[in-house]
């Protein structure tokens, strides 16, 4: 890994490496016991019990800036060390005490200093100001690399330079006192609603994924989707999928993700016949779709809806096509390499009955199931979070399971290591938000855009999909949103897009760097772990997220995409969807073949491509020239088939003549 490496990189490293460097002492323990107090403090504060809200937000990124410099300590590591120097670790110490002092400080007199905004500050407020920019810089670097920290570096000189620079970025500059005010002790900067998402709704569902992790629920969902999938053509390459969507019903990462699940369903799928790079692929393919499955889409559901000041209930309804789309997709291009490939399901000895799995833990569903009843019931989402967390050990009192207390620390160690960290990456992320914000830059680079575009909203669309997928190189997925969000979607959105769609559109535009090259930090993990190439397994990745790249441009240019129309236009677009994605994993994959890079399957497969293009953009004429594609290609395929089952008899027939 390198220091471009994203926060879900560092999220797959908590959740792997954490407790082993807990049980050293020193130290790690101190960092141990910040972390268990990090997660008691979120739980017995639901609903802002014991404290106000902003003083929350404040204490939750003390919290979080003293777990990280003291863990990770304040220097760079060296390539090849694990730990950091004993230097560094002093000053970490030194820098979490002094970030301590400023959080009980400021949680006692932000209203005060907040009701002064505009005004002359005392010295004290901005060099606190200035301390925890430097910490939450320092903190981000040692999680995520340097790229993070250096783009919000540069956003926060262009915020006092922008008067020197040209054209539409020119603007007139903040004095550093004035913005150092702003983005402390105000709603503006580091602690503003963003930060509060992380304080409230992402970290409970992070310690929730932590207790189901070391009760041993996870190891059961993986163990279910075998059962269920195995024995299928494919099936290997199938658990993988089915896995990563169970992990995908709790928060987490997509490195996570393939870090736990990979560990199993890789060498699973090599055993069966794939390719290592493919698989390799389709596990960083399917972890990524924990990403765009409701309903947390990996917490990034609760930040998309405090952009937007919308409910996160009609994000998740909207997020629904696009995750069971994505799934099938991944699903047909498994089974067509199967059958490629002449690949089968699972062993006969291997094979195991769903209903023999399900007796040894159906209980593990049951966490889950509650947690979706008490939102369905319109629970808030913290508070649903929180009883979901003590529902865990509660059922398992009843079964031979019964969590142990040294499980229940170590969940709480886990979740406080990895929601303190991911806490830091979103702070920075909602500072870089605040500076955008104030300054106007998000206003004239919208309209910059719409000039590039030339007033087109297509034109608009493929420019944002590229900045999009640009910008979240070397990226946590939060950050490139948080950006594009305030200086892409605007643009959009002036153009017609609907703002929600505008939104998502951008968010899983981010998501597309987790596997592509050069960084794809989920395809570093799934090739290291299947011993394949990196640049391979990066094209096969994106090969099999070609549907990733198709839906979301739907959500913009297809009504009813987003399911907030009538039910005649959701029905439609649900229709027009399936033969959308369909086409286009064929024109990738193909028919299923070992003869599909003939002629006439190349043939084939680019009308196909074309009539995925074409009925993604409603019209008459192109409505009408995409199904007689999907038409022709279905007929095609029949006819393909009928002609492989001809040549297989004919053989056959040739060989018993011989015999």
């Amino acid at each position: 890994m390198t220091g471009t490496d994203t926060a879900d990189v560092a999220a797959g490293e908590l959740d792997a490496n954490s407790l082993p460097r807990i049980r050293q002492g020193g130290i790690a323990s101190v960092v141990a016991v910040l972390a268990l107090a990090m997660s008691v403090f979120q739980l017995v504060t639901v609903d802002y019990r014991f404290v106000s809200q902003h003083g929350k937000f404040i204490i939750h990124v003390g919290f979080a800036l003293a777990i990280v410099l003291i863990w990770k300590g304040i220097g760079l590591t060296r390539s090849g060390r694990t730990r950091p120097a004993r230097w560094s670790v002093i000053a970490g110490v030194g820098a979490a005490v002094v970030v301590a002092a400023i959080s009980a400080v400021a949680v006692g007199s932000y209203y005060e200093q907040s009701a002064l905004a505009g005004t002359d500050k005392p010295l004290w407020v901005l060099a606190a100001s200035a301390f925890m920019l430097l910490a939450l810089y320092i903190a981000s670097a040692r999680i995520v690399g340097i790229l993070m920290p250096t783009i919000a570096l540069i956003f926060f000189l262009y915020a006092h330079f922008a008067y020197a620079f040209p054209g539409f970025l020119q603007a007139r500059g903040i004095d550093f006192d004035r913005l150092l005010d702003r983005l402390f002790l105000t709603a503006e900067g580091i602690y503003s609603p963003v930060t509060g998402v992380s304080a409230t709704f992402i970290f409970i569902f992070i310690l929730f994924g932590a207790v189901l992790k070391h009760s041993g629920a996870t190891d059961f969902y993986a163990r279910l989707a075998s059962a269920a999938f195995g024995r299928t053509r494919g099936g290997a390459a199938k658990v993988a999928v089915v896995a990563s969507a169970a992990f995908a019903m709790v928060p987490g990462s997509s490195i996570a993700n393939t870090a736990s699940t990979g560990q199993f369903t890789i060498p699973m799928m090599k055993r069966s016949g794939f390719k290592p790079k493919f698989a390799a692929g389709v596990e960083s393919v399917a972890a990524m779709g924990g990403e765009v499955t409701p309903p947390f889409m990996a917490g990034l559901v609760f930040i998309v809806a405090s952009m937007l000041g919308v409910g996160w209930g009609e994000i998740v309804i909207a997020a629904i096509p696009i995750a069971i789309l994505l799934y099938l997709s991944l699903f047909m291009s498994v089974h067509l390499e199967a059958l490629r490939s002449g690949i089968g399901g699972a062993e006969e000895g291997d094979r195991v009955r769903v209903r023999d799995v399900a007796k040894t833990g159906w209980f593990y569903l049951l966490p889950p199931l509650v947690l979706l009843a008490l939102l369905l019931l319109q629970f808030p989402p913290e508070r649903a979070g929180l009883l979901s967390v003590l529902s865990v050990p509660v059922i398992l009192f009843f079964t031979k399971r019964r969590m142990s207390w040294k499980s229940l620390l170590s969940a709480g160690v886990d979740g406080g290591l990895m929601g303190g960290s991911i806490a830091v990456i979103i702070v920075v992320a909602s500072v870089i938000g605040g500076i955008i914000n104030f300054t106007g830059l998000g206003l004239t680079f919208s309209s910059g855009l719409i000039d590039l575009a030339g007033g087109s909203l297509i034109a608009m669309i493929f420019i944002g999909l590229a900045a999009a997928i640009i910008l979240g190189i070397g990226l946590p997925v939060v950050t490139s949103y948080v950006i594009m969000a305030v200086m892409v979607a605007p643009a959009l959105v002036e153009l017609g897009a609907p703002e929600l769609g505008a939104h998502l559109f951008v968010l899983y535009g981010a998501m597309l760097s987790q596997i592509s090259p050069p960084v794809a930090p989920t395809v570093v993990v799934a090739s290291t772990i299947a011993g394949s190439g990196f640049w391979e397994s990066s094209w096969v990745a994106m090969r099999l997220a070609v549907s990733k790249f198709l839906l979301p441009i739907m959500l913009i240019t297809v009504p009813g995409m987003l399911m907030d129309g009538s039910f005649l236009d959701v029905t439609t677009a649900i229709l027009r969807a399936i033969p959308v994605v369909g086409l286009a994993v064929i024109a990738i994959q193909g028919f299923g073949r070992k003869n599909d890079n003939s002629g006439a399957a190349l043939l084939w497969r680019v009308v196909a491509g074309v009539g995925s293009v074409l009925l993604m953009f409603p019209n008459t004429v192109t409505d009408i020239l995409g199904v007689a594609c999907t038409v022709a290609v279905v007929l095609a395929w029949v006819a393909l088939a009928r002609a492989a089952r001809k040549a297989r008899l004919a053989a056959v027939t040739l060989e018993e003549e011989t015999v």
